[in-house]
C-alpha cells in the first residue's frame, strides 16, 4: 500500500512533469509567433527595398497608400 507520504511525492513528481509539458508547449507556440513575425517582417522590409530600388517609391508613398486603403476599407464597412 501507499503511505501519505509516497502519494504525495507521486502527486508531486506528476505535477512537475505536467507543468513542464505545459511549459514547453507555451515556449514553441511563442517560437513559432517569433519566427512567423520575423518572416512577414523581412519579407515587407524585402518588398519596400525592392519598391525603392527598382521603381523610386519610397516608403512614406507606401505607407500613405496602406493608410488610404484602410481607411477606404474602414469607409466600406461603416454603410
Amino acid at each position: 500500500m501507499y503511505t501519505q507520504a509516497s502519494y504525495e511525492v507521486s502527486m508531486n513528481f506528476l505535477v512537475i512533469i505536467v507543468a513542464l509539458i505545459i511549459s514547453w508547449l507555451v515556449f514553441t507556440a511563442l517560437l513559432k509567433i517569433v519566427k512567423t513575425t520575423l518572416t512577414t517582417a523581412i519579407t515587407i522590409a524585402l518588398l519596400v527595398l525592392a519598391l525603392q530600388l527598382l521603381f523610386g517609391i519610397t516608403p512614406q508613398t507606401v505607407w500613405q497608400q496602406v493608410q488610404q486603403l484602410w481607411q477606404a476599407i474602414a469607409g466600406f464597412l461603416q454603410r
